[in-house]
C-alpha cells in the first residue's frame, strides 16, 4: 500500500504502517481497518496520502488497539514503537502484593 512522502505527521505515518502491517498480516483491507480504528473506512488512506492528519488522542487509542489485537507472529514495524498492550498497562497499574510472613 502506498504512502506519500509528504504525509502530514509522524503520529499519521506510525499509524498507517502499523495499520498496513497489521492489514497485511491479516489479510484486511486497509478501508476495514479504518472503520474499526478511526470509524471511517477512507480516513487512513487520506492520512496515508497526506490529506489529512490525526489527532494525537485518536492516534494513541488506535496503537493500542493494534498493539492488544496484534496477530501472533506477525512482526511489529521495526520503525514504529509498539505501545504496551492492555495486559502489560494493567500488571504495571496493580499495586503489589506483599508477600505472606511465613
Amino acid at each position: 500500500m502506498e504512502i506519500a512522502s509528504e504525509i502530514k505527521s509522524t503520529l499519521a505515518r506510525h499509524l498507517v504502517v502499523a495499520a498496513d502491517a497489521y492489514c497485511a498480516a491479516t489479510g484486511e483491507s486497509r478501508n476495514a481497518i479504518s472503520k474499526r480504528l478511526l470509524h471511517r473506512g477512507g480516513q487512513l488512506n487520506a492520512l496515508a496520502a497526506g490529506q489529512r492528519d490525526v489527532r494525537g488522542e485518536t492516534a494513541e487509542t488506535a496503537m493500542k488497539w493494534l498493539s492488544d489485537n496484534w496477530p501472533e507472529g506477525a512482526e511489529w514495524p521495526a520503525e514504529v514503537e509498539r505501545p504496551r498492550t492492555s495486559e502489560e498497562r494493567a500488571v504495571e497499574a496493580a499495586p503489589a502484593i506483599p508477600e505472606a510472613a511465613e
